[in-house]
């Protein structure tokens, strides 16, 4: 892909300095986006002929989603834009998290694709109570509303208290977060931590507006690319990668071609989280030695090697 197409001069060496740094993980990262992007690329192989047409069409999406926001953290990653880059990952998350949860329930597929009334409702009222130019009018409202309506009694849930209809209704659950739960019982890696930080930078917390502390200590707030901290949504994209993949393939014919790609793509995904981590110049605090919580260790390093988290406030929040 070109280079720093965005911000190509801020000189004194910078991007030969972040190039030494990041070309190999980087490369990484693209192979693996390439690779998992390539599951998908065919609608009518055979493998998928066994598969409902309405699961089939949501599964194929939320997997497209994935990668091209994946593509999207590779993007910024290269330019050096990390907390854009968090932010990015944040939507791979969510894809790849309802996706395992459809493909573990595949009769939630028709219960999602119906939701989308209840958001065009949602949007309508809206446009409608802001006096919008686009607003409907009020047959329209009165004929989105219906629909939403038809929706919530076809799924046969309870949209009361609690129950955030306009979102995840559709889920049978209250939020993001237990959708987020149930697909983890049997999965290596549980991100509700990465995900409430990546969400403090999507929201502007006030833990998004504090300054960044580099290797050397030093602070401040960045207003372009930097070259340290992009082993978080690196690694774990990938891993949003491999288990939209994962989802993907769930419920489809079982074959050696699948098996294989599968195995290389969890290689590829490791593999960047291993060289992200050795190649990050920020990873461990200058002052207790602890890695940012952002950028667990990946499995590859031993128990024996791997350092605790850091507990500095300063360090530890940023």
């Amino acid at each position: 892909m070109a280079k720093h197409p965005v911000v190509p001069d801020i000189g004194n060496g910078f991007w030969s300095r972040f190039d030494e740094l990041w070309d190999e993980p980087l490369g990484h990262f693209e192979q693996t986006i390439t690779l998992a992007t390539s599951f998908g690329s065919d609608p009518n192989a055979p493998y998928f002929n066994s598969m409902d047409e309405e699961y089939w069409h949501v599964l194929r999406s939320l997997h497209s989603r994935t990668c091209l926001h994946a593509r999207g953290v590779l993007a910024l990653l290269t330019n050096g834009l990390v907390d854009p880059a968090w932010v990015q990952w944040r939507v791979c998350h969510e894809a790849a998290t309802i996706a395992l949860f459809i493909a573990n329930d595949p009769q939630m597929a028709n219960r999602y694709l119906r939701h989308h009334r209840i958001n065009q409702h949602h949007l309508a009222k809206t446009l409608y109570e802001k006096n919008h130019h686009d607003a409907p009018s009020d047959e329209e409202l009165d004929y989105l509303e219906m629909m939403a309506e038809t929706a919530k009694s076809g799924h046969e849930l309870d949209y009361g208290q609690g129950v955030k209809s306009r979102d995840y209704g559709w889920s049978g659950l209250s939020n993001f977060s237990q959708i987020e739960a149930s697909t983890e019982a049997n999965w290596r890696w549980k991100a509700r931590p990465e995900y409430v930080f990546a969400s403090a930078r999507a929201h502007c917390a006030p833990s998004a507006v504090r300054p960044v502390r580099d290797d050397q200590g030093r602070s401040g707030f960045p207003v372009g690319p930097i070259n340290f901290r992009l082993t978080g949504p690196a690694d774990l994209t990938c891993l949003s990668l491999v288990r939209a993949t994962i989802a993907l393939i769930r419920n489809a014919i079982a074959t050696t071609e699948i098996a294989i790609g599968l195995q290389q793509l969890d290689a590829l995904s490791r593999s960047v989280g291993k060289l992200s981590w050795l190649s990050d110049p920020a990873i461990f605090c200058p002052d207790c030695g602890g890695h940012v919580p952002e950028a667990s260790p990946p499995e590859e390093i031993p128990d024996s090697e791997k350092p605790e988290p850091c507990r500095c406030a300063d360090f530890a929040t940023v």
